[in-house]
């Protein structure tokens, strides 16, 4: 049995809630120092908080401590480890290997793309060492990838959406070479989406003020079943400072994807349904137009040379000008409070947000100069941003209730899709009804009300006569839906075995 697990980013403790509530079987945060972004630190209780939520669903909880280590901060980063696996925290992300030689607890250790995951020798090195997972070189394509698992032991993890770096995996010195702020500390400053001139050997400029190193972003969708297939075992989104509703839609969306792979002999990661309350579009949240980037072996192109923001998604051609508007094609989705984009007629971005719409005109602010055929694209859809907003997703765990009446005790079994099971017997002197009343006894124990569990299945056993008052089938559910998640959590790390891509 293969385990497959969606890994989600979550920026702090609420992105993290709302990623598990809309399909992550794990969400990776940072830490309160030394991960990858340093704009998005968290306490040690919010990571708490967000561990005591996920470990309900068997969802997993890792956390990154994936900067380079200074020699004066080894003695932080080995206590800080102490506290993270005392509070449960299911593996750390690191790229320093120093950590390799502290005295730290046996808690979980992936070796993240910056520590170069990009060669063999060196993948098998940290297998050989007992990394147990590696997070692999977005550079890698998935034959090489297929190549490499049928050689390991570790799991493997590797990017599948997200925004890309143009410096190499886990080596990039850019940051630091132009503005002395180091991507390896967590500051990345990204020149790469900065404007330079492209000049000849003879000092011709072929390109001006051009975002000649800002990348695409990665969408490896429509090849989840290739790097299913080549051995990866955590399909991971790039996303720790995105916002809210990038997150929701993007979790959800491959969420959607990964269970139509679901089989006998792939299962997910973690439990519950999700059930999604708005329709995942990639092409609705913060993208910068779409790569594969060297998935395939092939060399598309894989950068936009002429803007590092959002495009969103394509719209149509601008068919009618005038004096202060523009008609579009497909417009009649588009509506005020959405924000539009195109390219000028000197391919510069511009952008603006719609604050009237007369007649399928759309006004334009004073400042915008249109040109007809170019390409209109929302980059900012307000009814999707406002429904991203509220509730969107919700996940509950499936149970089963068996209820009997034997020797006086009223007997409620109940058990959830991991069989967790919880019995208990409550003594309870018969009292006769003057009617049937399984149908109402049923319909009170179908509601498990704000909880994590849902009832998927009832074996009514009692007598059809029997009654019992509400405030005795309250008490009895109360007690079941308590002590079946006590249970639920004391067995967390022995169903989470489970995990290992080999199994």
């Amino acid at each position: 049995m293969k385990i497959l697990e969606l890994l989600s980013p979550a920026k702090n403790f609420e992105f993290g809630i709302e990623a598990i509530n809309h399909g992550a079987d794990a969400v990776y945060i940072g830490a309160p120092a030394f991960g990858a972004r340093a704009a998005a630190t968290n306490s040690v209780s919010d990571i708490e908080k967000l561990i005591n939520y996920a470990h309900q669903y068997y969802a997993k909880v890792f956390v990154t401590l994936n900067t380079i280590i200074y020699q004066s901060e080894l003695d932080q980063v080995r206590n800080l480890i102490y506290e993270l696996y005392n509070i449960g925290t299911d593996a750390i992300i690191i790229q320093d290997m120093s950590i390799l030689q502290m005295d730290i607890p046996p808690i979980a250790l992936h070796a993240s793309t910056q520590a170069h995951n990009y060669d063999f020798e060196r993948i098998k090195f940290l297998d050989k060492i007992g990394i147990d997972r590696i997070v692999l070189a977005r550079e890698l394509p998935i034959p090489t990838i297929k190549e490499f698992s049928q050689q390991l032991n570790a799991e493997l993890e590797y990017f599948v959406h997200g925004a890309l770096c143009v410096s190499f995996s886990g080596q990039c010195y850019f940051s630091y070479a132009v503005t002395e702020k180091s991507a390896n500390r967590g500051e990345c400053s990204q020149p790469c989406r900065m404007k330079y001139d492209l000049i000849s050997d003879d000092n011709k400029t072929i390109l001006k003020n051009k975002h000649l190193l800002s990348l695409k972003d990665l969408n490896l969708s429509n090849n989840l079943a290739d790097i299913i297939d080549a051995g990866v075992s955590s399909l991971k989104i790039e996303g720790r400072m995105k916002n809210i509703d990038y997150v929701k839609n993007t979790t959800a969306f491959y969420r959607k994807e990964i269970d139509k792979l679901l089989n006998e002999k792939i299962r997910k990661a973690s439990s519950g349904v999700i059930y999604h309350f708005f329709e995942p579009d990639l092409n609705k949240t913060f993208n910068r137009s779409f790569t594969n980037y060297f998935s395939d072996n092939t060399r598309k192109p894989m950068a936009n040379f002429d803007t590092p923001k959002s495009l969103g998604e394509k719209i149509g051609k601008i068919i009618e000008t005038g004096n202060n508007y523009i008609k579009v094609e497909n417009s009649s989705s588009l509506t005020t409070g959405d924000g539009i984009c195109f390219l000028d007629k000197n391919n510069n971005f511009v952008g603006f947000y719609i604050n009237k719409i007369i007649d399928g005109k759309i006004i334009l602010p004073k400042s915008i100069v249109p040109v007809n055929g170019r390409v209109i694209y929302r980059n900012f859809n307000l009814k999707f941003f406002n429904l991203l907003q509220k509730k969107s997703a919700e996940r509950k765990i499936g149970t089963s209730l068996i209820l009997e009446y034997i020797d006086q005790h009223l007997i409620a079994t109940i058990t959830d899709e991991d069989d967790n099971v919880y019995t208990n017997r409550f003594e309870y002197q018969f009292q006769e009804a003057k009617q049937n009343n399984i149908d109402f006894i049923n319909n009170y124990f179908s509601k498990l009300g704000n909880t994590i569990f849902e009832l998927n299945k009832i074996d009514n056993k009692l007598p059809e006569n029997i009654f019992i008052p509400a405030s005795t089938l309250s008490n009895i559910k109360k007690d079941l839906i308590e002590n079946l998640l006590k249970i639920r959590i004391a067995n967390y790390k022995l169903i989470t075995t489970r995990y290992n891509k080999k199994i």
